[in-house]
């Protein structure tokens, strides 16, 4: 890049899986794969050399810092790992930062290790001497970004819409010294229905905000409904009427045939099911989540009369199944994702009574799940493999995984439309040809400025 309006490749080396994140320090580089750091030679550029490499407790790590020996890398399940690089060919993990929890980036400036974490904080940790000391964390910071950088006494902390400035001259009581927000409020789940868009918004107050994208290019906001959605939920629109749920909220039904003025029809409970994901079908709303004593739960709602939903059926499953986060349904099958990496398949021709006939374990986390139109093969957004699964699940009683496709980001929604699947990830859209199911193709792709979400 000695001339920056024509930079030049000088070598490239293939490493294996999908590269997060990248800093060099020295004579090395220092690259995040999901689930390992490897460590990269780079005195000579033209010819990089592999070194070394130690394997992740998780693989949800996605940034990482180096102070003199020492590679600070964010594991979201398991914290900042602090990793010896002393002796490169034999990098070693040392231990877990203190007190920084579910990070998401990091970034050092001189001494000062910072890092942006979930739930809207920023830890800063000293490092000197070898020993990590915590130091204090500024909350109430959206930090949901994947990079951040530090100059000076400020650090810059994308998340959320916009971005963050955060003092660090007070290591011990860092504080918010100024933000940008791009946008108005943090979008989660959306839906379209004829031209218009809904999407689920946490701001000021939490809600569902209502567009007329008649022209794309300039949408507008026609009417909104505040106190249930939020970012973290999730948003179903048919017939004029509107599904919400919240973060371990009630569902709301709204009517919205008059998106200028929603009005809220009814609400199911958390006392009768507390919501993860939800899926329409026909006249019935299929939810899972869990019930009051955190076991996993099925329940089938009959809508027909949206203003007085009616539970048909449910399916209780013991605590060692945790909690249900996922569901899809197609003709008389339904498939349910639980964060314990199960999938379970429920013959629902009754809904009444509906019954689990089959069930496949080690599917990674199901953030998302979608059916073929035939009801054969279910699809999933597997978030802590960063991978698209497809299962054969035409026979109900014995599910069969017969696809596994790498993904470069974690994805977070899939929606199935003809052959294609459509998985929206934290950097964008991936397209993929699923005619053959046993071997998507990818056809294309989109790039995003942030996390995206699509609706099914």
């Amino acid at each position: 890049i000695s001339t920056p309006k024509s930079p030049v490749l000088l070598s490239a080396r293939t490493v294996g899986g999908y590269a997060q994140d990248v800093v060099v320090n020295g004579g090395f580089a220092y690259v995040v794969f999901p689930g390992t750091l490897v460590v990269v030679g780079v005195t000579n550029p033209g010819n990089p050399i592999v070194r070394g490499q130690v394997t992740l407790p998780d693989s949800y790590s996605s940034s990482v810092a180096v102070i003199s020996a020492r590679a600070f890398v964010t594991t979201f399940l398991h914290g900042l790992r602090v990793i010896d690089v002393s002796n490169p060919d034999v990098p070693s993990d040392v231990g877990r930062a203190p007190s920084v929890d579910y990070p998401l980036s990091v970034a050092v400036s001189g001494n000062l290790v910072v890092a942006g974490c979930a739930y809207s904080e920023v830890a800063v940790s000293s490092f000197s001497n070898g020993a990590m000391t915590y130091q204090g964390t500024a909350y109430g910071v959206p930090a949901s970004g994947y990079n951040l950088t530090v100059a000076g006494n400020r650090a810059y902390v994308p998340g959320g819409s916009g971005l963050s400035v955060i003092d660090v001259s007070n290591p011990a009581s860092p504080s918010l010294a100024g933000s940008l927000s791009a946008v108005s409020g943090s979008y989660g789940s959306v839906a379209l229905s004829g031209n218009y868009l809904y999407a689920c918004v946490d701001g000021v107050v939490s809600g569902v905000r209502i567009f007329d994208v008649a022209n794309p290019a300039l949408p507008t906001r026609v009417g909104q409904y505040d106190g249930i959605g939020g970012s973290g939920g999730q948003v179903l629109v048919t017939n004029g009427v509107a599904y919400v749920l919240g973060a371990g909220t009630e569902i709301g039904i709204l009517n919205v045939a008059n998106p200028a003025a929603p009005a809220l029809l009814g609400t199911i409970p958390v006392t009768t099911i507390h919501p993860s994901k939800m899926a329409l079908s026909g006249n019935m709303l299929f939810v899972a989540g869990h019930d009051t004593s955190s076991n996993g739960k099925f329940a089938a709602f009959e809508v027909t009369t949206p203003a007085s939903p009616i539970q048909r059926g449910q399916v209780s499953f013991p605590t060692s199944d945790q909690s249900a986060v996922s569901v899809a349904v197609q003709g008389n099958a339904a498939v349910v994702g639980f964060d314990s990496q199960e999938l379970k398949v429920l013959d629902v021709s009754n809904v009444n009574a509906p019954v689990v006939r089959g069930s496949l374990t080690n599917i990674g986390f199901p953030s998302a799940l979608a059916m073929s139109a035939d009801g054969h093969f279910a699809f999933i957004a597997d978030g802590s493999g960063n991978s698209l699964r497809v299962v054969d699940v035409g026979t109900l009683t014995s599910p069969v995984q017969v696809a596994s496709v790498p993904l470069a980001s974690r994805p977070v929604a899939l929606s199935v439309r003809s052959n294609f699947v459509y998985v929206a990830g934290v950097v964008g859209v991936l397209v993929f040809d699923v005619s053959v199911p046993a071997s998507p193709v990818l056809t294309r792709s989109y790039t995003a400025p942030s996390r995206v979400g699509i609706q099914g």
